[in-house]
């Protein structure tokens, strides 16, 4: 997983052994996967970053190399604190795609003397509702029925298409793409479907109340093939918070890191030149 210069571990955090990735110097940027991966899907930006930034990535609970080995209650905000401290970290940029997102944003609000600025990515927001529309409500009972069913290579494939393909899109959109999420997120079916995690602890209240407390610089970026869902959130949250910037990538679904590597680098490099010294 790790190429030159890059350094691996483990933090040991609250009954898990969470691995994690880290690489070059400067300002430290924390980079968490989206629920459909693991910290394997910053591969292709995780080079150029390290060229500029003390980067980090670790794998969530449930995903790629993290371990639990005593379930208890949990906080995936806690886990970040956690990598931050194992790595003497006081502030950082964190950066969270899809549920990440929401994780990252979470943790701005629970510690906002460790975080400098968010990123958030495709992502989602707690407390925040929106009405699916027809296709994406089908797309979700369609999930449930698999899920509910245990045929957890349907289950995956299902995922891939809503999430890498696009609602409107064909297996042929982003091949390459398409073939390394399926491989990742089929590996959290197969080594962490029956991995006890403990119970999450949710931010109370959630972000979605709470998001005027946000003073810090914000990006949001999404791509324009995403679900409605995800394009909607992103606007609630650059509109009402303060300074918020947003941005939309045009032919990108669900995960721009991986689509479009280059654009991403130059948005998130920009983003972090403007913060204030």
């Amino acid at each position: 997983m790790t190429d030159s210069g890059t350094r691996s571990g483990v933090v040991d955090a609250n009954g898990a052994r969470i691995a994690f990735d880290e690489a070059g110097s400067g300002l430290p940027v924390i980079l968490v996967h989206a629920g459909i991966a693991d910290r394997r899907m910053w591969d292709d930006v995780w080079a150029n970053l390290a060229g500029h930034h003390r980067v980090v990535r670790y794998d969530c609970r449930g995903f790629g190399d993290t371990v639990v080995v005593e379930p208890q209650p949990f906080s995936n905000r806690a886990d970040l604190i956690a990598v931050l401290d194992h790595l003497g970290i006081e502030r950082a940029v964190v950066v969270g795609v899809s549920r990440a997102g929401s994780i990252v944003t979470d943790t701005a609000l629970e510690f906002p003397d460790r975080v400098l600025a968010l990123v958030r990515v495709a992502a989602g927001l707690s407390g925040f509702e929106v009405q699916p529309t027809p296709e994406e409500q089908a797309a979700w009972n369609r999930l449930e029925t698999l899920e509910a069913a245990g045929d957890l290579d349907a289950l995956n494939e299902a995922e891939i298409a809503v999430w890498v393909d696009g609602l409107s899109g064909t297996p042929d959109r982003v091949p390459g793409v398409r073939s390394r999420v399926l491989q990742m997120n089929g590996d959290v079916y197969r080594l962490h479907a029956d991995e006890k995690l403990g119970d999450p602890i949710p931010l109370d209240p959630p972000a979605a109340a709470r998001l005027g407390n946000l003073r810090i610089p914000v990006l949001e970026i999404v791509g324009d093939l995403d679900v409605p869902e995800t394009l909607t959130t992103a606007r609630h949250v650059a509109s009402v918070v303060p300074g918020a910037r947003l941005e939309v990538i045009e032919g990108v679904a669900h995960l721009p890191p991986m689509e479009r590597p280059a654009d991403f680098v130059r948005l998130l490099d920009g983003f972090l030149a403007a913060l204030p010294s």
